[in-house]
């Protein structure tokens, strides 16, 4: 779950505050709707940092195994998504 919350917070940042810099990197351009959608997003995965930050230290109980299960869902459609794109 740090591992979780230190790549979240650094990609969301990345998002929130500079998506243009971090995707033309990878070849991408941004109209006006792209760079508010990567916000959203950023504001998504500085969301999901904190969540995973703060639970960090919870032993293995229903709340742990709700909270990697959405994860998983998470990433794992993003993969899917990522594929198919």
């Amino acid at each position: 779950m740090v591992i979780y919350a230190i790549v979240s917070l650094i990609v969301g940042v990345g998002y929130l505050f500079g998506p243009n810099l971090l995707l033309t990197q990878f070849g991408y351009t941004m109209n006006a709707i792209g760079i508010y959608q990567a916000r959203i997003l950023g504001a998504a995965m500085l969301g999901l940092a904190i969540l995973t930050w703060s639970t960090r230290n919870i032993g293995a109980c229903e709340v742990r195994n709700s909270i990697l299960l959405s994860l998983f869902v998470f990433e794992g459609l993003g993969f899917v998504l990522s594929l198919i794109a």
